[in-house]
């Protein structure tokens, strides 16, 4: 994942120093940053929404995002888009997870946890060419649904270049 287990100590103290929520009830959709995925070719602007309904993909591309730190890090960045995969054959899992709608809610008293964690968006084609990078649903403290990661991990992924 471009993750080594030499920075778990470090989530781990991000993790314990906790937030808060702001209480507000609006379903959270987390959308790809502009310079998404370079490596794979992916011309499609980042959505604000869900994947529409009528949208059918055929193939999905993700990239895996390496975290850097010290030298290796451009300035005001932490990380950058590396080793482009794609997927094929069939989606409905992903497609069903990207359409999840997120729990609303949230209130003073819950606790977020102060922790990173590492992007995954996947941007999605259908039989006509057209590409989309769709919002990904999320928690009221603006981590993925495990739902998503679950369906992204079942996926069967070719490395691309």
């Amino acid at each position: 994942m471009g993750l080594s287990w030499r920075w778990m100590p470090l989530l781990l103290v991000a993790a314990l120093a906790g937030g808060c929520s702001d209480g507000d009830d609006s379903p959270v959709f987390l959308t790809a940053p502009a310079d998404f995925c370079p490596q794979a070719g992916v011309s499609a602007g980042p959505e604000r929404e869900p994947l529409a309904a009528d949208f059918v993909p055929v193939s999905a591309v993700a990239c895996n995002y390496d975290i850097l730190i010290g030298s290796r890090a451009s300035p005001g960045t932490g990380g950058r888009w590396v080793a482009a995969r794609r997927a094929t054959g069939s989606l409905d899992g992903l497609v069903a997870a990207l359409r999840t709608p997120p729990p609303t809610g949230g209130s003073d008293d819950d606790v977020c946890m102060a922790m990173y964690q590492v992007p995954v968006f996947v941007a999605l084609t259908d039989a006509n060419g057209r590409t989309v990078l769709p919002a990904v649903p999320g928690t009221p403290c603006g981590f993925r649904l495990g739902a998503v990661d679950t369906a992204i991990e079942a996926l069967t992924w070719t490395e691309i270049r």
